[in-house]
């Protein structure tokens, strides 16, 4: 598999894993939308998503994927970067579960991802976890994981 068939498939996969999360899912608040997988585009993105305006009042997580480097032994391994970004409109911010959306949703992802062994060789590790400000109106919460994976042998070069 290509590169970046691998990064599709990691996406894909990390979006499956958070929508078919019930606590996510009902973090998100999207009334309207009875099946999860309708939140896929809506909600749930596999791409930066910016939000389109300043008064978009939804909730959504996004995840990018980056391989920065590729290093050598006896055989090629690539690191895996894996962040996911949690947006909420400030007038969604509170929940009744006590404590920040952005932030709750982000403790979901983080006990589905601390230790996943579904990305690469290793358990998924995280490496950092930040609040952002995105404009006047959306808050953001990123949380980044690495992994690492095999890449190809030198002889098949």
């Amino acid at each position: 598999m290509t590169p970046s068939g691998q990064i599709k498939k990691y996406k894909q996969q990390l979006i499956s894993l958070f929508v078919n999360n019930e606590k996510i899912v009902k973090l998100i608040n999207e009334k309207d939308i009875s099946n999860p997988e309708d939140l896929i585009y809506h909600n749930f993105f596999n791409f930066i998503r910016v939000p389109e305006t300043i008064d978009e009042e939804r909730n959504y997580i996004c995840v990018k994927i980056d391989v920065p480097e590729v290093y050598t032994s006896s055989l090629f391994f690539k690191q895996i970067i894996i962040t996911i970004y949690v947006v909420s409109h400030q007038k969604q911010m509170v929940t009744e579960f006590g404590g920040a959306r952005p932030d709750l949703i982000a403790e979901q992802i983080e006990e589905i991802l601390i230790d996943y062994k579904g990305i690469g060789k290793k358990k998924l590790v995280e490496i950092s976890n930040v609040e952002k400000d995105l404009g006047d109106r959306h808050r953001c919460r990123i949380l980044k994981f690495k992994a690492e994976d095999m890449s190809k042998s030198r002889c098949a070069m």
